[in-house]
């Protein structure tokens, strides 16, 4: 393990903020509002790039490691994860990218996941309204709107709110998630059910 040393992350001193008015007015295109200056006089636009791709590259396990080898999923893989009671679920974002709307189940509580492509962003929701389970299917992907088979309501489909349809002005009922790499959550619950590789 490699410690950094003191003062080895620098910190932004006398940090400004502008208000919309203001940064229009005072914004040079050749400064960069928050910038770190290097010892050449060049200025580091790392805004302009992602610093931890290397990071999603390389096949290590972040600073810790791994407690637990399971190789189900890549050690890097995104995955969204609940936990309900004694039982947890995954679904890998290489999935979701592909099939953004899911009807599972954790124990007797019937799940609804829901990806939103753009934003990789993810909700989870209890699927059950009232005293039916509902089955939903996405209708507009650009929207990211859904469509339950049962009743034809529709939904916005990161707030689990119905839209129109029968159940309009019902809510679905969030459920706590979390997305992390795969070596983390492995770690955290290791007897993740994994969405499409266990049954």
């Amino acid at each position: 393990m490699t410690l950094l040393p003191r003062d080895g992350i620098l910190s932004i001193d006398d940090a400004r903020f502008y208000d919309i008015e203001e940064a229009e007015r005072e914004y040079d295109p050749e400064e960069l509002i928050l910038g770190v200056e290097l010892s050449d006089g060049a200025r580091d636009y790392s805004a302009s790039r992602d610093p931890y791709l290397s990071y999603y590259a390389s096949g290590q396990a972040g600073i810790i490691g791994e407690r637990h080898q399971d190789k189900r999923l890549p050690t890097k893989q995104f995955a969204a994860g609940a936990a309900l009671k004694d039982e947890a679920v995954a679904y890998a974002f290489s999935v979701l990218s592909l099939e953004p709307v899911v009807n599972d189940h954790v124990g007797d509580t019937q799940l609804l996941v829901v990806f939103g492509v753009d934003q990789l962003s993810t909700a989870v929701f209890n699927r059950q309204v009232g005293n039916q389970t509902l089955t939903f299917s996405l209708s507009d992907p650009e929207m990211l709107t859904l469509t339950d088979a049962e009743t034809g309501s529709t939904w916005e489909g990161l707030d689990g709110a119905a839209t129109g349809g029968p159940l309009a002005g019902e809510q679905l009922a969030p459920l706590r998630s979390t997305n992390s790499f795969w070596f983390g959550r492995k770690d955290f619950c290791p007897n993740t059910r994994v969405c499409g590789k266990d049954g």
